[in-house]
């Protein structure tokens, strides 16, 4: 094989393999959800992020903020029992 022909060849699969992964590259700056977001904000963040979901009006989205809070722990509580619901 001639040098000019290794010379295209390493030229080609450095294109094919390499460029695809640097095109890639790191994604914009991630919008992160607030508390007090409204879902016309939510929704523009999540196209914004490119994620693939929708979201619209629920019974959490409609939660009062402390009855969220409540819902979003990370941990359950050892004695839900004390918990005051309203």
């Amino acid at each position: 094989m001639s040098v000019k022909i290794r010379f295209i060849i390493s030229i080609l699969s450095v294109l094919f393999f390499i460029l695809p992964v640097i095109s890639s590259g790191a994604p914009g700056e991630i919008l992160k959800f607030e508390p007090g977001d409204t879902l016309e904000e939510i929704r523009e963040k999540i196209e914004h992020n490119g994620y693939r979901f929708t979201v619209d009006h629920n019974w959490v989205y409609d939660m009062d903020p402390e009855m969220k809070q409540y819902f979003f722990r990370r941990h359950m509580l050892l004695f839900p029992a004390e918990v005051a619901y309203n």
